[in-house]
């Protein structure tokens, strides 16, 4: 079973800038060093949390811009979800630029409102090109149209398709598993299936 640590996506990405903690004011530096376990005390306020993060952030671009990249981010954790969200709606004079990748852009939560560009899978011509680069030999012409159409086009479905062929015996049945719907092969590859496409949000 997994289990999801309270700010801990929040942790990973700051844990680096944490040299800069004793720049922010005092009723920050507290909140922040509570939440993240580097000192004792009550639960903090996440308002105080919140403003802390951004302050940190800031701290840190005041040399040099700072772009923070946070991948996959349907699976953050709430607090750290809306930490973030609460910085990139706020981020205007500073030199940081927030930008968030997700695989459902109609699944926006915390950072509904921020602005996005959604990332649609690759014309038919080039999905065809990249699965015939990963996939030694010949294609049978129907199996090849039927990955590229379950695909999407999406190339991270393309490419994990051969490498979870040569590690899997063929299904149950007798079923081969070129056969088997591109959900499937991305399913036993351990991570669901990407959808088609993506959407990118950016803050800042």
């Amino acid at each position: 079973m997994a289990v999801i640590l309270f700010r801990a996506a929040l942790h990973q990405l700051c844990g680096r800038m944490l040299g800069q903690l004793g720049a922010l004011p005092g009723p920050q530096r507290d909140a922040l060093g509570v939440a993240f376990g580097r000192s004792s005390g009550g639960a903090p306020d996440s308002f105080l949390v919140d403003l802390a993060v951004l302050g940190l952030l800031s701290e840190v671009a005041a040399d040099r811009p700072l772009l923070c990249l946070v991948d996959d981010a349907q699976w953050l954790d709430q607090a750290s979800a809306q930490a973030l969200a609460f910085v990139g709606r706020r981020l205007d004079a500073e030199s940081v630029a927030l930008l968030f990748g997700t695989r459902d852009p109609a699944a926006g939560g915390d950072l509904a409102g921020l602005p996005g560009l959604t990332l649609e899978g690759l014309p038919d011509a080039d999905a065809r090109a990249l699965l015939a680069s990963v996939v030694p030999g010949r294609l049978d012409v129907r199996v090849r149209d039927r990955i590229i159409a379950e695909s999407g086009g999406n190339p991270l479905a393309l490419l994990e398709l051969p490498r979870v062929q040569r590690g899997r015996p063929a299904a149950a049945g007798g079923q081969d598993r070129a056969e088997l719907p591109v959900a499937d092969h991305a399913a036993s590859a351990g991570d669901p299936a990407p959808p088609p496409a993506g959407c990118c949000r950016a803050g800042g």
